[in-house]
């Protein structure tokens, strides 16, 4: 099989594409509990895809695997080989089988058919594009745990992390695979994404839980208290421009994923400040008075209610983050 051999492998994570995702008549919050908001983007007009095309294969056993490929061999896969591919194998053809003409598209199906055969797959082809702005956009959804591992990299290497039209946050698959993070399997490779010694010790309670390696789901809802914060200021950096974006639909995007974040954090503070069940809050701008409204009759978060219930609230936290680490230490014991 040569270099068209794909090694068998474990199960990848699930790819959702753009159209699963987008949802313009109605509300969608872009993360659960397991899977968080950062995406891994594959888009076929990305200036970092020197080449590369992304790919899902439907093996004979019917698994789905996704690859990352060299777009020659994608096209070969998809019966539209290159012209040169094709130009030799015609030559090579010509010269065993003196008079006999072998046509261009026969050759094409010819190649698609036998690497098919010897892979034992086939190319499961993207919806064609419909105007100029759709393009051919894959994503692969991470969990918290990569997405705390993929921010820690990218503010030390200086990679884009950026929100698409639909105001997901994404990052660039073809980057990643350039800078050698992802492998030709979607796989993440171990080595470049090590925390440095300083993050190592920062978020040690969650690392430590990944080395013992049975409290995944532990270490999952730690990562998520934490980036909850920094999924909401990444989000708010946009929030000033968000008016002059090109897609128009982008702000209500926006505004969709902002209330639920603040939604969450509400929610966190009901439960972890042991508030009546059915209490519903709304959070206030200290310095612009603005509010943001997490229901239509929301009391409001003020500075008063700060006052009058910041003490019990961070007693209740501290007992709180102390019970989870111990039960941390418990689950890895």
């Amino acid at each position: 099989m040569g270099v068209f051999t794909f090694k068998k492998k474990k199960k990848k994570l699930k790819l959702r594409k753009r159209a699963e995702l987008a949802q313009p008549e109605g509300y969608r919050v872009p993360w659960s509990d397991t899977k968080s908001p950062l995406k891994i983007r594959f888009d076929d007009h990305d200036e970092r895809r020197n080449g590369m095309k992304f790919a899902r294969l439907q093996m004979d056993d019917g698994e789905i695997r996704p690859v990352i490929i060299k777009e020659g061999f994608w096209r070969c896969l998809t019966g539209d080989a290159p012209q040169d591919i094709v130009d030799n194998i015609a030559a090579d053809y010509a010269a065993a089988n003196p008079g006999d003409e072998f046509p261009g598209d026969e050759i094409r199906k010819w190649i698609q058919e036998r690497l098919e055969s010897e892979n034992e797959c086939k190319v499961i082809l993207p919806p064609a594009e419909t105007d100029d702005r759709v393009v051919t956009v894959e994503m692969i959804p991470t969990s918290w745990v990569a997405m705390l591992t993929l921010d820690l990299y990218v503010r030390a290497n200086q990679v884009k992390m950026w929100l698409d039209y639909e105001a997901d946050l994404v990052l660039s698959g073809y980057d990643l695979f350039a800078r050698g993070v992802l492998d030709e399997d979607c796989f993440f490779n171990r080595e470049p994404l090590q925390p440095s010694p300083e993050h190592r010790q920062e978020f040690a309670a969650i690392f430590d839980l990944l080395d013992h390696g049975n409290a995944i789901r532990e270490a999952n809802k730690q990562a998520q208290h934490i980036l909850m914060f920094v999924y909401d200021d990444y989000l708010n950096e946009f929030a000033g421009r968000a008016d002059q974006h090109p897609n128009p639909d982008f702000k209500a995007h926006l505004v969709n994923n902002i209330s639920a974040v603040r939604q969450w954090m509400a929610e966190q503070i009901i439960e972890f400040g042991n508030l009546p069940e059915g209490t519903s809050l709304a959070l206030v701008n200290r310095e612009t008075g603005e509010v943001d409204l997490l229901g239509p009759e929301a009391p409001l978060m003020t500075d008063e209610f700060f006052q009058k219930h910041s003490k019990d609230l961070e007693k209740e936290m501290e007992a709180a983050e102390k019970e989870m680490e111990a039960a941390s230490k418990r689950e890895v014991a």
